[in-house]
């Protein structure tokens, strides 16, 4: 499996057009947190869809890739179109911080749970609202 760009998503109406540059904050997000805890990220891409009502990302540990819910997008059943769902920049890297700790420990143990909170203050730290990016 290969990385495509965000223009490449948006052809194969896996994002919204309007999420592209949140996409690739995310995108270098996920690789900076990846290298600071010496693991990588060979794909990071979008969701349509949330697995239950809480899970916003997905970590394929052994794939070593990670998907993110931008926006929901109906299923083709029910119409298809894109919702009005938009999930905040907050919100979006804070499940990067914790999909990229996954790649480290791939459960919710105490050490995973640690890693998270520390990958968290970062994100807090450094790309949350009124921060540089």
């Amino acid at each position: 499996m290969k990385q495509l760009s965000a223009s490449e998503y948006v052809n194969q109406n896996y994002l919204h057009t309007d999420d592209v540059r949140l996409f690739n904050k995310a995108h270098k997000l996920a690789i900076e947190l990846s290298n600071y805890i010496d693991e990588r990220v060979n794909v990071f891409e979008p969701k349509r869809r949330p697995l239950s009502l809480t899970a916003l990302g997905i970590c394929y540990v052994k794939e070593r890739r990670i998907c993110i819910m931008f926006r929901e997008k109906r299923r083709a059943c029910d119409g298809g179109d894109w919702t009005e769902c938009i999930i905040s920049k907050d919100r979006v890297f804070r499940v990067v911080a914790h999909e990229v700790a996954h790649l480290k420990h791939p459960n919710h143990s105490k050490e995973f749970k640690a890693l998270e909170n520390q990958l968290i203050e970062i994100v807090l730290s450094n790309y949350t609202e009124g921060k540089s990016q």
